[in-house]
């Protein structure tokens, strides 16, 4: 799975297209990489052409100046799709942040999106809709600002350990790949903390879109049925979470009108880690719908 180079408005991007057909975009989440998507993608290749990337300045791509937002972003996307000479529609998968890049372009331009699969998607208000106790502003702020002071540890040459460790069940020829992608260089810890930074203006910016969101475009939300806890506070804290994410996914699905929500219930966040089958199964029912 070594991938390709892409020239990007004269920047290199890394990308891997496999496969005939209907093509599929694989959108990784936030500050994360296209090689999360390792055991989706050759499946769903089996049946459609299907694309991944690192996003700029994330794995072995070049970073850019263009703001680390939504709009930027969808900009970004249909230029690399344009590189690799590949023509809409397009049915647009992303994994929780990317939920938002992917309904992003598909309210900006309705006519390129065939469907839309939201694995464990955000929603523009989730943050307002959590429980006032998981407030999330001084956590993201604080993570943004240690990414940042990482990059300048890693610029001064000093030894920085990997954000995450690799996910479980990574075959052994892809570790390398793994690794390099997701190595801690100043230029990857700033590319990331940019994105945890643009969060806000990301949601805003969806938040704007929403009345323009293409009714007619097939969409399924696909959603953990692992609850997922949050540490330090109560039972009953997260209980409301898990309530408030349930709806927000319901409400998510109604944006279309043959919109749908799928449990993964043995599955937690990383739905494309824990059960690809269903992300799988999903893509084949969009792209044979479409």
């Amino acid at each position: 799975m070594a991938g390709t180079i892409l020239r990007v408005d004269g920047r290199a991007r890394w990308a891997l297209i496999a496969g005939a057909g209907p093509v599929v975009v694989l959108e990784p989440a936030i500050a994360d990489v296209g090689l999360t998507w390792w055991k989706v993608q050759p499946e769903a290749a089996a049946f459609a052409t299907v694309f991944t990337h690192d996003r700029p300045g994330l794995g072995r791509s070049e970073p850019i100046s263009t703001p680390r937002v939504a709009a930027s972003m969808v900009d970004d996307l249909r230029s690399a799709l344009a590189a690799a000479s590949l023509t809409p529609p397009f049915v647009l998968v992303g994994h929780s942040f990317a939920s938002l890049t992917i309904r992003a372009f598909a309210c900006l331009h309705p006519d390129e999106v065939s469907g839309l699969l939201l694995v464990d998607g955000a929603h523009e208000d989730q943050m307002e809709r959590f429980p006032a106790e998981l407030d999330p502003g001084p956590m993201l702020a604080g993570f943004s600002a240690s990414l940042r002071r990482l990059a300048e540890s890693a610029s001064r040459g000093e030894k920085v350990e990997p954000l995450a460790p690799i996910p479980s069940g990574v075959p052994k020829d892809l570790v390398d790949d793994y690794l390099e992608a997701t190595a801690p260089t100043p230029v990857h810890l700033e590319a990331a903390a940019a994105e945890y930074e643009g969060l806000a203006v990301s949601q805003d910016q969806v938040r704007s879109l929403v009345s323009s969101h293409p009714r007619d475009v097939p969409l399924i939300a696909l959603r953990h049925g692992i609850s997922q806890p949050v540490p330090g506070v109560s039972e009953a804290v997260n209980r409301r979470y898990e309530e408030a994410w349930v709806q927000l996914q319901e409400e998510l699905a109604a944006r279309s009108e043959s919109g749908e929500v799928r449990l993964a219930p043995d599955a937690g966040h990383l739905i494309h880690h824990d059960r690809p089958d269903l992300v799988v199964s999903a893509i084949r029912d969009l792209v044979f719908r479409s």
